[in-house]
């Protein structure tokens, strides 16, 4: 067996390369998660809580404009300069009639925002889905949209940004089907970088 001739400070300097990106970085992919029961009702478009299958979920009725509120904050994993790429885990206690269009729309409204930036206005993105075809107890993954890097308020941090949300069902969509929704789940899928932390408590 050869004696190996790297010294300690060939090896840290080649550690500190990749962590800076001065080599290729590999990337993944994480979730922040906003588990329903964890999120807020907001007054006066409270959806219900039911019990379903052992548990309790938020159940959006199909004749109400009904909404949540939630909190969210990217950890020091994030790869930043990175769009997020916001979804909701949903279910039908009904299926879908299979025939005609049975829509359900959805708003993701949210504000982005860096330690010591202002905080900006809010953004609202809208999804609509038709769910004649979904079955009955399907996990269903609905696409509510990208939040681009360009929308959040740059501050004097790259680490540790904030997100204020609110998600609605609103029943006024055309074609507003009769079915109500289960929320399981609100989620934004988000790129992490190989270092997987920030080098110091405040930046990359």
């Amino acid at each position: 067996m050869g004696t190996l001739t790297h010294t300690f400070a060939q090896v840290q300097d080649a550690i500190d390369q990749q962590y800076d990106g001065d080599q290729a970085v590999d990337t993944g992919w994480t979730d922040m998660r906003f588990p329903a029961e964890r999120t807020k009702k907001i007054t006066g478009k409270e959806p219900k809580e039911t019990a379903y299958k052992g548990g309790q979920i938020l159940e959006f009725e199909n004749d109400k404009t009904q909404a949540i509120a939630f909190n969210g904050q990217t950890d020091h994993g994030y790869k930043v300069g990175t769009d997020l790429e916001a979804h909701i885990h949903v279910c039908l206690p009904v299926a879908g009639s299979g025939s005609g269009v049975e829509n359900i729309k959805f708003d993701l409204t949210y504000s982005w925002f860096e330690i010591g930036a202002t905080i900006p206005s809010e953004t609202t993105l809208t999804t609509t889905v038709d769910i004649q075809d979904w079955a009955a107890d399907e996990h269903i993954l609905v696409e509510l949209g990208n939040l681009p890097i360009a929308n959040m308020a740059v501050g004097d941090s790259r680490v540790s940004s904030m997100i204020i949300c609110s998600f609605q069902r609103d029943h006024t969509v055309a074609n507003n089907t009769s079915k109500h929704v289960y929320l399981l789940e609100a989620d934004f899928h988000y790129e992490v970088d190989q270092e997987r932390g920030s080098r110091t408590e405040y930046t990359k």
